[in-house]
């Protein structure tokens, strides 16, 4: 469902100037919020999830004598994260038995048989979407050609998200564009989600490095907990380097012209259209 409603809303931004400006901006904030429950409680999922393979992987390798496994040692850490998916669960549950959760689905389940358009959206698709497509491509571009391996990881997290809202656009667009188009933009959405699946590690092991350094800085009085934070922490930090070292290898294959030719062939069959006696 997470998914659902920030692809839905990914969507609608890219195709932000053929909907009506006051039904997409209401029902963009709403998914946002909805969205928003969700990741609450499966980023906290995502999270566990993660630390406890990592902890696994330790006490596979190690060949230390330990008096308990390594999750055993962490009980601590992850007791914290449990207490708040209990808290973030409880608030999803009464958010989707809410007022507010079914107003949305009224909403797109009306919008589904009277869409909210704009008079240029009745213009034909060989028209109306190759600009949409080469916007998204130059939002992306713009961002993956100013990271650096220094730059800060919220301006990665930034090219994740343009990365997947350009993927969703060459999905949702291409197959309106022609069978050649279509086949064209493979590469593209192939390349898009490398580059949006190399970054969500990146931003997995960032969240999960400020998890651990929030932990730390109240630790229990524990010396195998923090000792095993310490660890977990030293890790994703090297996930993260490892992963953003990946996304220039994955991202010189994207940022190629053969990459977006697709959106220059969709860009001529319109031009040609308007030459066309």
């Amino acid at each position: 469902m997470r998914t659902s409603s920030r692809r839905l809303r990914s969507e609608l931004h890219a195709l932000r100037d053929l909907i009506e400006p006051e039904w997409r901006q209401h029902v963009e904030a709403e998914l946002k919020w909805l969205a928003g429950l969700l990741g609450d409680v499966r980023d906290l999922d995502i999270l566990e999830n993660r630390l406890q393979g990592d902890e696994k992987t330790k006490s596979r390798a190690t060949t230390e004598n330990v008096d308990s496994p390594a999750p055993a040692r962490a009980e601590p850490f992850f007791n914290r994260l449990h207490e708040r998916h209990h808290q973030n669960s409880r608030v999803l549950r009464e958010a989707l038995d809410g007022e507010r959760y079914r107003g949305l689905i009224a909403e797109l389940e009306s919008a589904l048989e009277t869409p909210p358009l704009v008079d240029e959206a009745h213009q034909p698709c060989r028209v109306a979407l190759p600009p949409i497509a080469r916007a998204a491509w130059r939002r992306l571009k713009k961002g993956g050609r100013g990271l650096k391996t220094h730059t800060p990881d919220q301006a990665f997290h930034d090219v994740r998200k343009r990365a997947k809202r350009a993927r969703y656009t060459a999905e949702l667009i291409a197959p309106a564009l022609g069978p050649d188009v279509q086949k064209e933009a493979r590469r593209f959405i192939r390349l898009a989600t490398l580059v949006q699946d190399v970054l969500g590690e990146h931003q997995d092991a960032v969240v999960a490095a400020a998890e651990l350094g929030q932990f730390l800085a109240d630790p229990p009085e524990d010396e195998a907990a923090v000792a095993e934070a310490r660890h977990l922490l030293k890790s994703q930090r090297k996930a993260c380097e490892k992963s953003r070292n990946s996304f220039f290898e994955v991202w010189e294959k994207l940022d190629r012209k053969k990459s977006t030719r697709w959106i220059r062939r969709a860009e001529k069959r319109h031009h040609a259209s308007d030459v066309q006696p």
